[in-house]
Order: structure tokens, then sequence, then C-alpha cells
């Protein structure tokens, strides 16, 4: 599996608003989550508007992604990582499956009916 970062999970943003709104008060870790993710950037951001790629959800997300309702994706040759920083592609290589795009809402609602359940649901 191949989840490329910029382009592709980098789509998977929120906000400090939307984390309020969904997130606090549910319990003990929503809380936790939402102070610790405004808490930093605000300490980078410094008063200027900000979204946060929460970039190791994707990661869980696709282990989730029953007939593609969080990501889309194909098969693809596996890539060849080189000393240039680049890749190169060799179509003889064996496949693997790469997301080409997250459905950011879906996969946001995912996590939340997840993490904000009551204890015991």
């Amino acid at each position: 599996m191949l989840l490329p970062c910029m382009g592709v999970v980098s789509a998977f943003t929120t906000t400090g608003r939307e984390l309020e709104h969904w997130l606090r008060g549910k319990n003990a870790l929503c809380d936790y989550l939402v102070d610790h993710t405004v808490e930093a950037v605000e300490e980078y951001a410094k008063g200027k508007v900000w979204s946060r790629v929460i970039w190791d959800v994707t990661a869980v997300g696709w282990l989730l992604n029953d007939e593609n309702r969080l990501m889309l994706h194909r098969l693809v040759p596996t890539l060849v990582p080189g000393y240039d920083h680049r890749y190169s592609q060799d179509p003889s290589r064996p496949l693997c499956r790469m997301v080409y795009h997250v459905n950011r809402d879906a996969l946001f609602s995912d996590l939340v009916s997840h993490i904000a359940a009551p204890a015991g649901a």
C-alpha cells in the first residue's frame, strides 16, 4: 500500500473550530486531542488562520476502507526509490495499491464516530 503524502494524504486536514465542534466534551481522549492539537498549532501559527493535516489517521483509514468508502486506490507497479530523491518506474515490478484520493469528509466522520463514541458503545 502506498499513501502519497503531498496531494493525497495532505487533503486530510482539520481546523481548531472543527475539532472543538466534533470532539470537545465527548470524553477525556477527545478533550486531550483537541487541547494538544490546538496548543501545538497555535504555537507556530501565532494567531493566523490554520488547518492541520492528520497524517497518521489515513493509514488506519486504509485498513477500514471497505468498498472504497474512505479512499480510492489503483494497482501500480511498486516504485523504486532513487538516490536523487525521485522514484523510477518499472512495469515489471510487483503491484501495490496506491491511494489517489482521500474522501476527507467520510474519513473524518469515521474518525469522530470511533473516538467520540460513549464508553462501552
